[in-house]
């Protein structure tokens, strides 16, 4: 089953795959950068007599890292050829595949040549072309825009519209397939729309985000920083197609029904051009396409649990501490399962719960310990947790009790206090694979206020909690998707790089803990004495 695919989808894929960039590329070939640029984007193909194809895949194998670089490599091999693709070593994989799709790009090529005389010709024999009856003219608001900067201004004017408006439907659709929207915008553009969707967002309109997922993690970094203080809302609704292997869909949209659409492409490197459309028959042309795209080819990002699927949630969180693997867990106060069992026992009976509240909070409480202690012992667990946490519950006595009976601040003696640190320390002391860190709260989501819990587990899932005013559900959703996981782990270890020694350091975390467990047993002491 021979699929063909040219030079320059090939070439990018493999460069995303290992993570290698074409300034990196174009240095080990010695030769400038644009062209490999005009290699990636089609303008050129390396001819048969160079060497270039010899000189790529020596560089391209010298950077394979891990097991997940291979199998993308064998399912592009495989794609192409449709055989086993354990019959050659990577080397040999990259190698065929570029030889092959140089092949079908150059012969591409010449039919090219020979169909554009052949229309060019055809041209000139037609003076006076037919019109197909059924045709909408274009209104005089609709507009064909060139230049990044403009594009950029009108998705801008476009939202600004849907800010002014009140329409009936209060929707905006927008793709991400070529990332479009993020190489037409500046740093400044990118927190102006963030500021408008919020705003629209806020008036009560939905914001639907049809994405291209992809294994470049950079890309899916960029992506999650853009939607960070968007996901805190209940108005976004995130979709990815189903397919990995769309190399480029050509276009990405916003659509704005009743008000207008803008549709963005690329006409050479990094310049952006848009058909700006207001004709309300091409706007409602756009919206069902983009519907039934999602209907077809999409599914759900976001796992939500409303508040009657609470028992759902709790089981995704055990499914998640269970499962294999490293684990980051950021929280805006410390875990519950950071608190030994007699403790928290405690803390059930100052929260005055039911018999049967207990018996099930208990049991779900061993459960994940167990997990906890039994996966500690081989894989990576980082707890991070913000400044504000420690500091209340020392100089407060509070513990935040957030479990599967709800959310309270519950209220503890200084000795608790204590035993909670001391269990703490004994923990870092035991484990080695355990480390805890602290960081302001807005290392985590800048200028957002609401408390959030991240527990990620690699390869398995990603599960969110953000607890908004008193009386209110909180928001609860999970990610499966792997590379959407993948970049929100690379998301945390890089903030984990971050974070000053003295903040995640064992023994200086150590020491700092048990600086206040002194402390705290001084105060006993002058308790005691008076």
């Amino acid at each position: 089953m021979n699929t063909s695919v040219d030079f320059a989808h090939c070439l990018k894929y493999l460069l995303s795959a290992l993570g290698v960039s074409i300034n990196r590329l174009s240095k080990a070939l010695n030769v400038d950068g644009s062209l490999v640029n005009r290699w990636v984007n089609g303008k050129r193909i390396p001819s048969y007599n160079s060497n270039y194809i010899e000189a790529i895949t020596q560089f391209l194998s010298a950077n394979i890292k891990n097991s997940l670089q291979i199998q993308l490599i064998n399912e592009l091999f495989e794609r192409v050829f449709g055989v086993d693709a354990g019959t050659d070593c990577n080397e040999e994989k990259i190698k065929k595949v570029l030889f092959e799709a140089q092949g079908i790009s150059l012969s591409n090529h010449k039919k090219h040549t020979k169909e554009s005389k052949k229309l060019l010709k055809y041209k000139k024999t037609m003076a006076n072309p037919p019109f197909f009856n059924e045709v909408v003219s274009m209104s005089h608001e609709d507009k064909i825009i060139a230049g990044t900067h403009n594009v950029a201004s009108a998705f801008r004017h476009l939202l600004g519209l849907a800010l002014q408006t009140h329409k009936r439907k209060k929707v905006i659709y927008i793709t991400y397939f070529n990332d479009v929207f993020f190489y037409m915008s500046s740093e400044e553009d990118l927190r102006h729309f963030q500021t408008m969707l919020l705003d629209l967002m806020t008036q009560g309109c939905e914001v639907h985000y049809l994405l291209r997922i992809t294994h470049d993690v950079q890309r899916m970094m960029d992506l999650l920083n853009f939607l960070k203080p968007l996901i805190g809302t209940d108005q976004l609704y995130l979709y990815y197609l189903k397919s990995y292997d769309s190399l480029d869909l050509g276009k990405d949209y916003i659509i704005v029904p009743e008000t207008g659409v803008l549709s963005c492409f690329f006409t050479q490197v990094n310049n952006c051009c848009a058909l700006y459309l207001k004709n309300p028959l091409a706007i409602s042309f756009y919206e069902e396409y983009w519907v039934r795209l999602t209907q077809a080819s999409a599914t759900p990002l976001l796992m939500n649990y409303p508040a009657e699927k609470e028992e759902s949630f709790y089981s995704s969180y055990m499914e998640c501490e269970e499962a294999i693997g490293n684990r980051f867990l950021y929280k805006d106060g410390f875990s519950t399962f950071t608190l030994p069992l007699p403790l928290y026992k405690k803390l059930l009976q100052k929260r005055k719960a039911s018999q049967q509240e207990m018996v099930s909070a208990i049991a779900f409480h061993q459960k994940c310990l167990e997990s906890f202690q039994s996966n500690i012992e081989i894989y990576e667990y980082k707890d991070i947790y913000t400044l504000d946490s420690l500091s209340y519950l020392v100089k407060n006595r509070q513990f935040f009790l957030y479990d599967s009976i709800g959310f309270s601040a519950v209220d503890l003696e200084m000795e608790e206090v204590v035993d909670f640190l001391q269990h703490m320390i004994s923990l870092l002391k035991t484990y080695d694979h355990y480390s805890v860190a602290f960081v302001r709260k807005n290392a985590i989501i800048p200028g957002f206020e609401k408390n959030v819990s991240c527990l990620v587990k690699e390869r398995h899932a990603a599960i969110v909690e953000i607890l908004g005013p008193a009386n209110t559900a909180p928001m609860r959703f999970s990610i499966h998707e792997p590379m959407t996981v993948n970049a929100v782990e690379e998301y945390f270890q890089i903030l984990w790089q971050q974070i000053a020694p003295v903040m995640k350091k064992k023994a200086e975390v150590i020491a700092w803990l048990q600086q206040e467990i002194d402390s705290l047993k001084s105060a006993l002491y002058l308790k005691s004495d008076s």
